[in-house]
C-alpha cells in the first residue's frame, strides 16, 4: 500500500495520506478504519517522524506492507539521507518494532535500515498450514482476513485434483496455487515458504467470489 508524503507549509507542515484521484493533492490521514489497525495506529507517528527529517520535502512516498508477524515500511527518497536522518529513522523503527527500508531509485536500491539485514514478512493461510513469506514491495492482497476466506472458499468451489492447473491473474504470493499444492501433496504439507523467483506468473481474468460466509 502506498502512502504519499508531502510538505505543505500552508496546511501545517508534513502531510501523510492517500493521493486524490487524478490530482497531485494529498488527503492527510491520522487514522483509517479500512487499513490494518496496526498501520492506522502508526499514522500520527509517521507525521511527526517525517516532520523531523531534514530533507522531508524530498521524500515523496512510503510503501507499507503488513504481515502476520510485523509491518514493513519502504521510504522513497530523492536525495541522500544524512546521518542524523538515518539515526532518527532507525530510532523510530526500533521503538515501534518495524521493518524499515529506504529506496533511492528503482526496486534494486531498496536497502534495509532496521533491522540491518532484511527479514521477510509472513502471511499465513492456517486452513492449509501454509506460511507465505514476502518482501514489503511484493504484491499481496490488501485485506488479509477477507483474503483468507476467499482462498478457502475458492479451493472448495473448484475442488482441485492432481490434474488441476491454476493460472493466477494477480501476480501475487501464490495464494491459490500453493494451497492447491498442499492438497495434491498432503505428505509434504509441512511449513512451506513462497519463493517469488520460482512462481509462474500468468495473467488471467478471474471471477470474484461474492459469498464469503
Amino acid at each position: 500500500m502506498r502512502l504519499g508524503v508531502k510538505l505543505v507549509p500552508q496546511k501545517g507542515g508534513i502531510l501523510v495520506g492517500f493521493r486524490e484521484r487524478n490530482s497531485r493533492l494529498l488527503t492527510s490521514l491520522h487514522s483509517c478504519k479500512t487499513l490494518d489497525q496496526r498501520i492506522s495506529d502508526l499514522l500520527p507517528g509517521l507525521h511527526q517522524m517525517f516532520a523531523g527529517i531534514r530533507n522531508n520535502h524530498r521524500i515523496p512516498q512510503v510503501e507499507v506492507a503488513s504481515g502476520d508477524n510485523n509491518i514493513g515500511i519502504v521510504g522513497r527518497h530523492l536525495e541522500p539521507l544524512d546521518p542524523d536522518d538515518i539515526s532518527r529513522l532507525t530510532s523510530y523503527a526500533r521503538e515501534f518494532d518495524l521493518h524499515l527500508y529506504y529506496q533511492s531509485g528503482g526496486t534494486e536500491t531498496v536497502t534495509p535500515l532496521w533491522p540491518a539485514s532484511a527479514v521477510l514478512l509472513q502471511y499465513e493461510l492456517p486452513e492449509f498450514d501454509l506460511p507465505l513469506e514476502f518482501a514489503p514491495l511484493n504484491f499481496i492482497q490488501v485485506n488479509a482476513a477477507v483474503n483468507k476466506l476467499v482462498v478457502g472458499q475458492a479451493v472448495r468451489y473448484l475442488q482441485p485434483n492432481e490434474r488441476t492447473i491454476f493460472w493466477i491473474c494477480v501476480l501475487g504470493a501464490g495464494e491459490f496455487s500453493l494451497p492447491h499444492r498442499s492438497i495434491r501433496h498432503p505428505h509434504s504439507r509441512s511449513r512451506r515458504r513462497c519463493d517469488f523467483s520460482r512462481l509462474l506468473k500468468i495473467a488471467l481474468i478471474f471471477g470474484a467470489f461474492a459469498d464469503l460466509s
